[in-house]
Protein backbone atom coordinates (compact mmCIF):
# COMPACT_ATOMS: atom_id res chain seq x y z
CA UNK A 1 0.00 0.00 0.00
CA UNK A 2 0.98 3.27 -1.38
CA UNK A 3 1.55 5.62 2.00
CA UNK A 4 2.68 9.25 1.19
CA UNK A 5 1.43 10.99 -1.23
CA UNK A 6 4.59 11.43 -3.60
CA UNK A 7 4.86 7.71 -3.67
CA UNK A 8 1.06 7.73 -4.76
CA UNK A 9 1.60 10.87 -7.42
CA UNK A 10 4.55 9.64 -8.53
CA UNK A 11 2.81 5.80 -9.17
CA UNK A 12 -0.41 8.26 -10.82
CA UNK A 13 2.44 9.73 -13.44
CA UNK A 14 3.47 6.80 -14.49
CA UNK A 15 -0.16 5.70 -15.38
CA UNK A 16 -1.10 8.26 -16.67
CA UNK A 17 1.94 8.32 -19.21
CA UNK A 18 1.15 4.68 -20.19
CA UNK A 19 -2.92 5.39 -20.57
CA UNK A 20 -1.62 8.39 -22.77
CA UNK A 21 -0.02 5.92 -25.28
CA UNK A 22 -3.07 4.22 -25.68
CA UNK A 23 -5.11 7.02 -25.69
CA UNK A 24 -3.67 10.15 -27.15
CA UNK A 25 -6.28 12.49 -26.59
CA UNK A 26 -6.92 11.31 -22.63
CA UNK A 27 -7.07 13.83 -19.86
CA UNK A 28 -5.43 11.86 -16.46
CA UNK A 29 -6.32 13.49 -12.99
CA UNK A 30 -4.63 12.70 -9.70
CA UNK A 31 -7.32 13.16 -6.73
CA UNK A 32 -6.69 14.03 -3.41
CA UNK A 33 -8.22 13.72 -0.01
CA UNK A 34 -5.78 15.37 2.53
CA UNK A 35 -5.33 18.72 3.68
CA UNK A 36 -1.38 18.64 3.72
CA UNK A 37 -2.14 18.85 -0.36
CA UNK A 38 -1.21 22.38 -0.68
CA UNK A 39 2.38 22.06 0.13
CA UNK A 40 3.17 19.04 -2.06
CA UNK A 41 1.45 20.95 -4.61
CA UNK A 42 3.97 23.36 -5.00
CA UNK A 43 6.20 20.90 -5.34
CA UNK A 44 4.89 19.20 -7.71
Amino acid sequence: MKTSLRERYKQADLEAMALRQVYRNAECYLLVRTDGFAGVRSKI
